[in-house]
């Protein structure tokens, strides 16, 4: 099965929501996080292991640990009102420090690829499987409202590819 999402008929909120309660293990490849992203589907992945690989353009004048330290802090001043938010940077720290979730940042140059995929039981002995790819970050807007475009594929085959890519980026 192949489906189109771009947050305008069915958000990615939603289709992951859908999918990862069915799978044992996720695979995460975003540009950009932020903690509302997360907040999104932070229920589904509770119990899931978790392999996030996050990339964002190196700015040469600024650490990234600094530039993602700079940027927690702005969202921190835009929600300072807001409890909710609070605690979600608490959920999403508890949940990031776990064993079973690893996260990795690529270093190497300007790395831009989204994918979306889990298996059942892990994604080297696939018995239920997802993929999706596309432009969606794991942001908030990525996930809900900004017009994006990528497809779900089922399909062993398509998982399998896209599990080797990942790999291969990891």
């Amino acid at each position: 099965m192949t489906r189109i999402i771009d947050n305008r008929t069915l958000t990615m909120a939603d289709t992951l929501s859908q999918e990862i309660p069915l799978i044992n293990d996720v695979a995460i490849a975003s540009a950009y996080f932020n903690v509302r992203g997360f907040s999104l589907i932070k229920d589904t992945l509770k119990d899931k292991k978790l392999r996030f690989l996050l990339g964002k353009e190196p700015q040469s004048n600024v650490a990234y640990r600094d530039e993602i330290l700079s940027e927690l802090e702005n969202e921190v001043v835009e929600n300072e009102d807001d409890m909710n938010f609070f605690n979600e940077v608490k959920d999403a720290v508890e949940y990031f420090s776990r064993d079973e979730a690893q996260v990795r940042i690529v270093k190497d140059g300007f790395f831009h690829g989204k994918v979306y995929m889990g298996a059942s039981p892990n994604l080297q002995s696939i018995r239920q499987e997802f993929g999706i790819t596309g432009s969606s970050n794991f942001t908030y807007s990525g996930l809900t409202s900004n017009m994006e475009l990528n497809m779900l594929a089922t399909d062993r085959e398509a998982v399998e590819e896209l599990s080797k890519w990942f790999d291969g980026m990891w």
